[in-house]
């Protein structure tokens, strides 16, 4: 049998591809290399770790972080809960893709 790539036409780019190397720094699950990930403190973490990190968070932290009044934050929050991305705008977090890190 030929494992060569060239003559069977499967080139390992054409599988999905999961970086064996970047795993989220809180809940240490692999990510995707299109998985896109968030800036907390010096850690680029998974979204589910960052609505988790949000929600740990006091009332008043989460208003300073944003900048906002604790009732205008709050209500954002319960707006978007849950959506990473949503948080990521509220409190100007930095995202990016794991190929772009990783």
């Amino acid at each position: 049998m030929c494992d060569n790539p060239m003559a069977t036409g499967r080139f390992s780019y054409d599988e999905n591809f999961v970086p064996s190397d970047y795993f989220c720094p809180r809940c240490k699950i692999p990510l995707d290399y299109e998985a896109t990930v968030y800036e907390w403190g010096e850690d680029w973490i998974c979204g589910e770790c960052l609505v988790d990190a949000v929600h740990s968070l006091s009332r008043e932290d989460r208003a300073e972080m944003a900048g906002e009044e604790i009732c205008y934050t709050e209500q954002q929050i319960e707006c978007y809960r849950g959506d990473a991305g949503a948080y990521a705008s509220i409190f100007d977090i930095t995202t990016e893709r794991v190929e772009d890190i990783a």
